[in-house]
């Protein structure tokens, strides 16, 4: 018997008393300051890249100093980049998950594909003419060093709980990609 390869399905999630996240407020994961060195970054990316471009315009300008829903747009966008996570839906494409009809409709309730795209493609967290060259996580490293400031605070672990690496499958160009022979995927990066 044979599957039919169009067909999409769902992952299950396994829910287990091992662990306990505790109660968190948006204001503990995403705060101020990272808003606000997002917006900075953002804005300047955009002003440099869309002045060539006809993707953006004045209607959809999404990045303008001053503007008080950036906050919100800006936590909408990234709540909805953690519910495509937590449905593993990386696989889907962007129009797939914006389809009324084979999606959930917390994505087109939230906002639009075109302002999604525009977002995504303008969002920064760090300035390019102040990077250090010899860092290779610089573009994210104000992110990935807030993220794992803020894990503690929101994760106690029990006496059963097991530490792992793992190999996350990945075939593109990286300079950090780990070969593990041993592991199903055999090249990735290892966590």
């Amino acid at each position: 018997m044979t599957t039919n390869p169009n067909l999409k399905r769902s992952r299950e999630f396994s829910t287990s008393n091992n662990y306990h996240i505790s109660e968190t407020e948006s204001d503990d994961i995403s705060t101020d300051e990272f808003i606000s060195q997002n917006e900075d970054s953002s804005d300047s990316y955009a002003s440099d890249n869309d002045s060539s471009d006809s993707y953006v315009n004045d209607d959809n300008d999404i990045f303008k100093h001053a503007q008080p829903e950036f906050v919100e747009k800006n936590e909408a966008f990234l709540g909805l980049l953690i519910q495509a996570g937590a449905e593993f839906s990386h696989h889907q494409s962007l129009v797939e998950l914006w389809d009324i009809s084979r999606s959930r409709p917390i994505y087109h309730a939230t906002m639009s594909l075109e302002r999604f795209k525009n977002l995504l493609r303008f969002l920064r967290f760090d300035d390019r003419q102040r990077r250090d060259k010899s860092d290779r996580l610089a573009a994210i490293r104000y992110v990935f060093q807030s993220f794992t400031k803020q894990l503690p605070r929101h994760f106690i672990s029990s006496e059963n709980i097991t530490i792992d690496e793992q190999l996350v499958p990945f075939r593109g160009r990286c300079c950090f990609i780990q070969y593990m022979p041993k592991k199903p995927a055999k090249y990735g990066l290892k966590f």
